[in-house]
């Protein structure tokens, strides 16, 4: 079992614990609603993930950190 600790994403500050969840979620348009598309509770490979993910344009990107408490973390609009 991993100890919680604080780690910083994106220029926040979070607590990580063995029940953190970090999600990539994808919205279509600007009134869809996001579904995801990653999860891992790696926080280093959904990072790699939601960098690496190009999509057409009007398509909206989260990051976000689930599982104990949800926080988004970063978005990104095409």
């Amino acid at each position: 079992m991993i100890p919680s600790h604080q780690i910083k994403l994106f220029d926040k500050s979070i607590l990580f614990t063995a029940k953190s969840v970090f999600r990539v979620e994808e919205a279509r348009n600007k009134r869809a609603n996001y579904e995801g598309l990653f999860s891992s509770n790696d926080p280093i490979k959904a990072i790699r993930f939601y960098n690496a993910t190009t999509k057409p344009v009007g398509f909206r990107l989260r990051f976000i950190k689930d599982g104990d408490e949800f926080i988004i973390l970063n978005k990104k609009s095409f």
